[in-house]
């Protein structure tokens, strides 16, 4: 969100005498409320703080606080808009400062917010004790990190007003007896939930809120080794960013070479390529569980069947048609019975000469199984992909450092050939030593992977792990250990 910082130029229009105390006014309010006051952990918390100020007094008694003429000349004064305690507050979605069309009512106006200039969103307009309002809402969006009690600090509404105006040859309109005025809000306790344990789905990875998914891929006629791209659309309300989305890759006849992720307040979508084995003939739903808050249950949802058609075999695995003996194959020519060789009537350069032909097929048959080998490995899926994981994950962390536990699971399961929401588990230490990782360095995973993901399933913090968050560098240098012991490992 854009807004311009305004304390270096932030000029009180008071006089040293003039009265600056907190006092009640019946010509403006302040209310703050929460979407709910018992959320889950990670359910998206809306904070709202609605204001509104008398028009009539608004146009002839407030005075303009700041250099840069304001909509409204007030101030909101709340710490835990810019950070609150124990949440991840989410980008806020500022409304379009829209230009004023003669004769209508804006729908934004500027003011100031902890000494900030925002666009706040205009709602109609109130009555109250006969006199109109000027209604106006800004609201955040936070994510709780931790379950138990959250305190919704104080707010505050600050403008100066004067009783009259003077008007000054140098100064222009003076006020006269300005006064000071704050209205303050209550401070509020929310309880943090944690998400219930009974009928957690396996595939569940912290995703809370409600959700749509949609595929849809192309093209679906394609030939094998061929590519195509799916796209996995995720939509809705909830906390996107904090969980890990379905991958089509558990199908071993589909082999992800890459993906590329995009995300929006309110959706995320992951393109795929894809490369589908002969024989193949759709792709599979994908299933995606998510906590419901509105119902307390978990909910699991499917995106649709994709047929496919993939003709013909991959490039490289035809065979030769088989040779006619003695054309094709002089290897099948039999020996006639008249033309029987003894080594008694060889030299020794025609001896050298017969053990060399006479090995001939062998050296032959071991480099047709060695390239036959060589180009079977290279057709696999699954050797194909864990080779791909490293080079897709550099690719991920380059094009959004800021999700490296998303990135860092879809390589360790792209190498052990596994989904993701399998990596995020106790189990990961004992996996990784079965593929061939040192025991140390499994811990080190593991305990990254509890730093990064394990509290979005209790909102408890791990203990496996001391200190804050890996780093993008730390986690840069996990990878690159890891896949050096895959890489020996083959």
């Amino acid at each position: 969100m854009h807004s311009t910082y305004l304390a270096p130029i932030l000029l009180l229009a008071l006089p040293l005498g003039a009265q600056v105390k907190p006092i009640d006014s019946p010509r403006a309010f302040l209310e703050v409320t929460a979407s709910t006051q018992r959320p889950y952990f990670h359910q998206v918390i809306r904070v709202r703080l609605r204001f509104g100020v008398e028009q009539t007094f608004a146009r002839d008694h407030l005075i303009q606080l700041f250099r840069i003429r304001l909509d409204l000349p007030v101030q909101i004064d709340a710490a835990f808009l810019d950070q609150l305690e124990g949440t991840r507050r989410l980008e806020p979605v500022a409304p379009a400062a829209l230009a004023v069309t003669p004769g209508k009512t804006p729908t934004t106006m500027r003011i100031a917010v902890n000494q900030a200039a925002e666009i706040a969103r205009r709602l109609p307009d109130e009555q109250r004790d006969g006199q109109t309002y000027t209604v106006l809402q800004i609201e955040r969006q936070y994510v709780p990190e931790r379950v138990g009690s959250l305190t919704l600090p104080a707010a505050s509404l600050r403008f100066a007003h004067a009783t009259g105006f003077r008007n000054d040859a140098l100064r222009g309109r003076v006020p006269i007896d300005p006064r000071d005025v704050q209205i303050r809000s209550s401070a509020a306790s929310l309880e943090v939930r944690a998400l219930p344990t009974t009928n957690r789905p396996a595939a569940f990875s912290g995703a809370v809120g409600r959700f749509r998914i949609q595929t849809e891929a192309h093209p679906r006629t394609l030939t094998a080794g061929e590519q195509l791209q799916l796209t996995l659309r995720l939509e809705g309300e909830g906390n996107f960013g904090g969980f890990a989305l379905p991958s089509p890759g558990d199908d071993p006849g589909l082999h992800v070479l890459g993906r590329v992720e995009r995300q929006t307040p309110t959706s995320r979508v992951l393109v795929f390529d894809i490369e589908p084995a002969a024989g193949v003939r759709a792709i599979p739903a994908i299933a995606f569980s998510y906590f419901e808050p509105g119902s307390g249950r978990y909910q699991t949802i499917e995106s649709a069947r994709i047929p496919l058609t993939v003709r013909g075999t991959a490039p490289g695995t035809d065979r030769p048609a088989a040779g006619k003996p003695g054309i094709d194959d002089i290897y099948a020519l039999k020996a006639s019975p008249d033309r029987v060789l003894h080594t008694s009537n060889l030299g020794a350069p025609g001896l050298f000469l017969l053990i060399l032909l006479s090995s001939l097929p062998w050296l032959f048959s071991v480099g047709l199984r060695s390239m036959l080998h060589q180009r079977a490995r290279a057709a696999d899926p699954i050797r194909r992909r864990a080779l791909a994981a490293h080079r897709v994950f550099l690719q991920d962390i380059e094009a959004d450092a800021s999700r490296l536990g998303d990135s860092l699971v879809a390589y360790l399961a792209g190498r052990m050939n596994c989904t993701p929401a399998a990596v995020i588990s106790h189990q990961l230490r004992e996996q990784l030593v079965a593929a061939g990782v040192g025991e140390q360095l499994a811990q080190t995973t593991q305990a990254h992977i509890e730093q990064l993901f394990a509290d979005r399933y209790t909102g408890s913090q791990p203990t496996s792990h001391d200190g804050g968050a890996p780093s993008a560098t730390e986690i840069r240098a996990l990878v690159e250990s890891l896949e050096f012991a895959f890489r020996r490992s083959i």
